[in-house]
């Protein structure tokens, strides 16, 4: 029989993986809102991430939320609806005509995902973002930020002045 000697075991420690930017994780961190609310915010992500993939969604679900936190706003919707903070809303098309088909299925996936917990790791502190396309004069106030992520077209920022 051979001999079990543990002195001479080397011991790993298996160290935990952070998530990287940009990667989806599951929190506990749950979101209540109205069933009105809830429908600003599926709004929000399918005008603006209806086309992106899942983390884009929940990155823009993100990004509301985490603007209805500073307190600005008492509500999901009022965050949204916000003047001239996502630019659909200043179209009346958008505004009032429900979307249908599969990338708003998606969006309400997305926004029910986000409500129960799931976020994108990294834009903890992200309140403002803009697409990779926008004209720089248009988006001014990056300058003042620190880029934090880029998820399909839309580049996030932190700590914006």
């Amino acid at each position: 029989f051979p001999s079990h000697d543990r002195r001479n075991q080397e011991v790993k420690e298996v160290q935990p993986q952070l998530p990287q930017v940009g990667e989806l994780i599951h929190t506990d961190r749950v979101v209540n809102l109205s069933s009105r609310e809830f429908n600003c915010l599926a709004y929000n992500i399918f005008y603006e991430a209806g086309v992106e993939d899942f983390a884009g969604k929940i990155a823009v679900a993100q990004v509301s939320n985490n603007r209805l936190k500073t307190d600005r706003y008492s509500n999901m919707c009022e965050a949204v609806y916000a003047h001239k903070q996502f630019s659909w809303t200043l179209s009346p098309d958008k505004r009032y005509k429900k979307p249908h088909g599969p990338l708003w299925e998606e969006s309400i996936e997305a926004a029910k995902k986000f409500v129960n917990g799931m976020r994108v790791y990294g834009l903890e502190q992200v309140k403002h973002y803009h697409a990779d396309y926008a004209n720089p004069k248009a988006v001014p106030w990056t300058k003042h930020g620190d880029q934090v992520a880029q998820l399909g077209t839309h580049i996030f920022y932190a700590n914006v002045q």
